[in-house]
């Protein structure tokens, strides 16, 4: 059974989207995924995403952003790639690498983070 662990705000509605958390925090991080398939990756980010994440932005299957607005450059960027995002995003433990979650959307202002169970396939 999934377990609600956060909330953020939609950058557009996507469909429930599931995937596995990866914390992009450097452009090292993202040099290092240039060879990975990340379809099924959902970077977790702290701020200035679309900064260092642009060379794999298209590529990924999800989006969570600590920080920033509807207005902010990742939220705009992830619309024209139909990369689901969330913005602004509160998490209530952490996500560690390899933690799969899911992004639901609510309403257009709202989506949650569920964490799946240990083992869930996608």
């Amino acid at each position: 059974m999934s377990e609600q662990i956060g909330t953020g705000t939609p950058s557009f509605r996507f469909e429930r989207t599931e995937g596995v958390v990866r914390r992009f925090t450097a452009p090292s991080d993202v040099i290092a995924s240039f060879d990975d398939d990340l379809s099924g990756t959902i970077a977790l980010v702290a701020s200035g995403g679309t900064t260092f994440l642009s060379p794999i932005l298209g590529r990924l299957g999800g989006i969570v952003a600590l920080d920033g607005t509807l207005r902010s450059h990742l939220a705009i960027v992830s619309r024209e790639f139909d990369v689901p995002c969330l913005v602004g995003a509160s998490v209530e433990q952490d996500l560690s690498d390899g933690t799969t979650i899911s992004l639901v959307v609510v309403d257009d202002g709202t989506a949650i983070i569920e964490k799946l169970p240990e083992g869930a396939t996608l």
